[in-house]
């Protein structure tokens, strides 16, 4: 797989050429560019590009951006879409994101302890996630409602999301919500003021209504709390709980939400929910043209695979793989429970009771400090990014996946990148015996450009000297 590195991204690359710094043609577009490039005669425009593309993923003002490759930078704020989720630079594409979420951030409930930049940062470079869901505990002990830390937790968490390039749930976790309403629409017109209109943010207001709470319970919390961050400046995508542990969206469908830009939540637990059970109550929601948003599954039993019931080992590949077959057939978004090591089954990390030690890097990439629900999901995050074929990147670590696209006439193109497939000059190719091998440094100064890379498979010039 060839693989760009360090500060140049392949938009960056047509910008070189669209303000006319020695390049030649040897990538030949099929399809449309997947950005937009501004003209090279305007110089606040081109300044513009370069700070939202830096590899720093920082702008002048020290805020923060994603590179050109994160999901974010490619898909925009994801948005309701009839069935399906899109982005605001997909038009009508569907968009699909999958990500991890995070355990109830209660102090002391030992998923607490994961809520900052390291773990981020290893979901999104080693783990492969696009997006990440922080998951505040409100009303039980340890949360919100008694210690201010779950918030100060959790925006660790969102900070770090935003900061590589990634999607993330604000999600107000809880089973009562309708019975907290005061609490959420405060916490979450307070949170937009910080975060609104942000294309990395979404709001979760309700995570898992209880079975003895109806629709129309949850749809008049919902509406009052949407009205609310709508009224605050907010236009980001909001997700809602639904009947049952927010396993009947269907439900739902008697009496929708009002607002254009919500979605439905399903959660599953693939021991205990199957796809013959369940998908009918996701494809209601479908057929009814609403979105559906699984911001929660786990691969074992609905419990979590709690060992005082018998259910650690329950982790079931077989349902998981048919559930992700499912949301992938109908483009649904997911987020997989949860990053801990307490013990349960759906806990990623920890074996027979013991922890994963140290929190850094190394260990939350080790698969031998992982449960068989993590080691799962880990290497099905892994294995969807290594094909996904769309050229995004899960962050801004510097580096861009690169791999093989088709023409209409069934030939091999170099590379993905967006909706875009670029060829490899075939002449070049030829007199080179191998377009991979070739790896050159070049600095390119000019209209505020700076450059400092290095390319692999990519067919431009640099001070006069043709490199791959």
């Amino acid at each position: 797989m060839n693989k760009l590195k360090s500060w140049l991204s392949i938009p960056l690359i047509l910008l070189i050429g669209a303000i006319g710094i020695q390049t030649i043609s040897s990538c030949a577009k099929i399809d449309d560019d997947p950005l937009s490039l501004p003209s090279p005669d305007d110089p606040e425009a081109i300044a513009e590009f370069l700070n939202a593309y830096s590899s720093d993923g920082s702008n002048s003002d020290g805020s923060s951006n994603s590179n050109a490759s994160s999901p974010v930078a490619t898909y925009g704020a994801l948005k309701a879409c009839g069935k399906y989720i899109c982005g605001s630079k997909t038009g009508t594409t569907p968009v699909q994101v999958r990500g991890v979420s995070f355990f109830w951030s209660n102090t002391g409930w030992g998923g607490d302890k994961f809520y900052n930049a390291t773990v981020v940062n290893s979901m999104v470079d080693d783990w492969k996630a696009q997006i990440v869901r922080a998951a505040m505990g409100y009303s039980e002990s340890g949360g919100y409602k008694t210690d201010a830390s779950n918030w100060t937790r959790a925006k660790a968490v969102v900070d770090a999301a935003i900061a590589k390039g990634v999607y993330v749930i604000i999600d107000w976790h809880s089973h009562d919500a309708h019975n907290e309403k005061a609490a959420a629409t405060t916490f979450f017109t307070q949170t937009v003021s910080e975060y609104h209109n942000n294309p990395h943010v979404i709001f979760e207001i309700y995570n898992e209504p209880l079975n003895t709470t109806s629709w129309s319970t949850i749809r008049t919390y919902a509406q009052d709390v949407i009205s609310s961050i709508r009224s605050a400046g907010a236009n980001n995508l909001i997700l809602v709980g639904t009947p049952s542990w927010s396993a009947n969206p269907n439900l739902a469908m008697a009496s929708p939400l009002t607002d254009d830009n919500v979605a439905y939540v399903f959660h599953f637990y693939a021991a205990s929910h199957t796809t013959s059970t369940h998908s009918s109550n996701i494809t209601t929601v479908l057929n009814n043209n609403k979105p559906i948003f699984v911001s929660e599954y786990g691969t074992t039993h609905y419990d979590g695979g709690n060992p005082n019931e018998g259910n650690y080992n329950t982790h079931s590949a077989a349902n998981t793989d048919a559930w992700h077959t499912f949301m992938d057939n109908n483009k649904i978004s997911s987020c997989a429970w949860s990053i801990t090591d307490k013990y349960e089954g759906s806990a990623f990390f920890g074996t027979s009771n013991s922890g994963i030690g140290t929190i850094n890097a190394a260990n939350l990439a080790d698969p031998s400090k992982m449960t068989a629900s993590g080691k799962y999901i880990y290497n099905k995050l892994k294995d969807y990014a290594a094909n996904s074929g769309d050229g995004t990147s899960n962050g801004n670590g510097g580096e861009v996946s690169l791999t093989r696209c088709k023409n209409a006439s069934n030939q091999d193109y170099y590379c993905n990148w967006g909706t875009g497939c670029f060829a490899i000059d075939p002449a070049f190719a030829e007199s080179t015996g191998d377009c991979n091998e070739l790896v050159t440094e070049c600095r390119l100064y000019g209209n505020g450009l700076y450059v400092n890379s290095s390319v692999e498979g990519l067919g431009i010039s640099c001070n006069g000297t043709r490199v791959l």
